[in-house]
């Protein structure tokens, strides 16, 4: 009697409750794949507060290195100079507190009216993408 008690009225009750679950679980969208990407997670205590400034500067000295190993592919003397005192103004720039966008942009231009190799473009192109991100 009991297994025919269960079997009849417990089975389909339990049934009919994982059926509605599951119908509402499709409308609110939990069968899609749902990925996470946590990057860094920083949390400040007391009244302090966290600075990016330390991995937006490693990022952009990551990018002008890619630019300097490009740089030999230039034949121009007068270019190569050019790209050397724009790096450096970008280098400057990134580490103060309140960088001048005016000041960046103008060396960003200048190192886009250099011409180079396709690395030394896609590096260029790199640094100004990431610096325009970040402005």
């Amino acid at each position: 009697m009991i297994r025919g008690f269960n079997n009849r009225v417990f089975l389909v009750f339990v049934n009919q409750i994982e059926s509605y679950l599951t119908k509402i679980g499709i409308d609110i969208g939990l069968d899609d794949k749902i990925e996470m990407n946590i990057g860094q997670m920083n949390v400040a205590n007391n009244g302090s507060y966290i600075s990016t400034m330390n991995y937006i500067i490693d990022r952009v000295n990551e990018l002008i290195a890619n630019l300097e190993n490009e740089t030999d592919s230039i034949d121009n003397e007068d270019d190569i100079k050019l790209v050397q005192d724009s790096i450096d103004v970008i280098k400057e720039e990134i580490k103060s507190e309140k960088p001048k966008k005016s000041v960046l942009n103008v060396a960003l231009n200048t190192l886009k009216g250099i011409k180079g190799t396709a690395e030394f473009s896609a590096a260029v192109i790199a640094i100004i993408e990431y610096i325009s991100k970040i402005l």
